[in-house]
Formats: C-alpha cells, sequence, structure tokens
C-alpha cells in the first residue's frame, strides 16, 4: 500500500508541474501578444477620398457650353479624356500634330484660338502629353 501512496504522490508532482508548465507557458504568450499589440498599434489612418471622376468642360464663348464627366479608370492623358467627351457628345474634334485644337464642333481657331486650362490654371503644354486623374476638371474655352 506504501508503494501506491508513493507512486500516486509522484504522479500527482508530476501532474502539478506540468499544469504550472503549461500555464507558465501561456502567461508568457499572452503578455508577449499583449506587448505586440502596443509596440504596432497603428492608428487608423484617414484618406482624403479622392475623386475618380474627370469633368471636363468645353465653352464655345457665346453662351453655349458642353459639360462632361467620366471615370478614370487608368491613366489617361487630357487629350484622350476629351475624345471620351468627343464620343459621348458627338462633337467634331480636331487636333494639329503639334497638340493645338484647330476646331471643335466647326468652331474654327480663327482670329481667337482653343485655350485649355487644367484645374482653373491656363495650360500651354500640349494637350496630348499632359495626364489626368481623378478630381481633374479641364476647360477648353474659345477665347
Amino acid at each position: 500500500m506504501a508503494f501506491l501512496k508513493k507512486s500516486s504522490a509522484k504522479w500527482l508532482i508530476l501532474f502539478l508541474v506540468f499544469t504550472g508548465a503549461i500555464a507558465f507557458i501561456f502567461i508568457l504568450n499572452n503578455s508577449f501578444y499583449n506587448d505586440f499589440l502596443f509596440y504596432f498599434k497603428t492608428d487608423p489612418v484617414s484618406y482624403k477620398e479622392k475623386s475618380s471622376l474627370v469633368r471636363i468642360t468645353v465653352d464655345f464663348s457665346d453662351g453655349r457650353k458642353r459639360a462632361f464627366e467620366g471615370k478614370v479608370l487608368s491613366a489617361i492623358t487630357a487629350f484622350e479624356a476629351l475624345r471620351a467627351a468627343q464620343a459621348v457628345g458627338g462633337f467634331s474634334l480636331n487636333v494639329t500634330l503639334a497638340g493645338d485644337i484647330s476646331d471643335i464642333e466647326g468652331v474654327r481657331a480663327d482670329g481667337k484660338r482653343w485655350r485649355w486650362y487644367l484645374n482653373g490654371a491656363p495650360e500651354g503644354r500640349p494637350i496630348l502629353d499632359v495626364p489626368v486623374s481623378g478630381g481633374d476638371k479641364i476647360l477648353v474655352k474659345y477665347e
């Protein structure tokens, strides 16, 4: 009988040591996880949502205006945006090889000329080469 009691006591001690080791590992793991969350905590970043739409306005300077708005799905130039507006609006558009607008809907650059603006600023660059992105506003005006 003494043999069973000694053996049972050893198993009880072994069980308590094993249980204590498991508890110790779980406590350390929880401590590590809390430290991880503390050091790698990032505050949510709020981005100002930029519109994915490009707006094009064609001003004929005689009271007529045509406005178009379309979503930009990939990188495009101002000329490609104007061509897309032409396709939707059904007006004619002619551009010189140098990138100057020579004719829109039969209004030719005679005496006056077609100027274009990007986000309110006059553009001196050819319309063929200037990239546009969502939120941009293009104004083409006969002046």
